[in-house]
């Protein structure tokens, strides 16, 4: 290509960065570039992070005026009672079935967490559905547990 004059050899570009090289397992190498210094400083990134969600519905606190908006998909209701969640979100995860294995279990934990500031006394409720978590616990899913899943302490 060189010969043919489609590309032309540069000695020195400002353009041109370190390698750093990380060995991986089996011998083999990763090569990657570090471009702090040439690459990422010409890159014209705006940045304007989205707010947090915790953070709008503090501003909406005591808001009056609420506008009739449709998000029937929407994870939370936000009126002038305040912020709960969307009851069509949490009809799923209350009519769960109990779990059998430490994968079902896991996926039900993160499902209410995410709506953890709703349920109080969530880690007490909770705990006996973690205890399953500890690392060579064995299942046993005895009534304490079931009742902490049907949230019956």
């Amino acid at each position: 290509m060189v010969l043919k004059r489609i590309i032309r050899r540069v000695e020195h570009s400002k353009w041109a960065t370190l390698l750093v090289v990380v060995p991986k397992p089996g011998g083999k190498i990763w090569i990657c570039g570090d471009y702090k210094v040439t690459v990422y400083p010409q890159l014209d990134i705006s940045q304007y992070p989205l707010p947090k969600l915790d953070d709008l519905f503090l501003m909406l606190h005591d808001g009056k005026k609420f506008s009739k908006v449709d998000l029937s998909d929407a994870c939370h209701v936000v009126d002038e009672k305040g912020i709960r969640p969307s009851p069509s979100k949490l009809k799923p995860m209350l009519n769960m079935p109990e779990p059998r294995n430490i994968k079902e279990l896991n996926s039900y934990l993160g499902m209410i967490q995410y709506y953890g500031k709703f349920i109080p006394r969530l880690a007490t409720l909770a705990a006996p559905l973690n205890s399953l978590r500890r690392k060579g616990a064995p299942w046993r899913w005895g009534c304490r547990r079931k009742r902490s899943f049907h949230k019956d302490p």
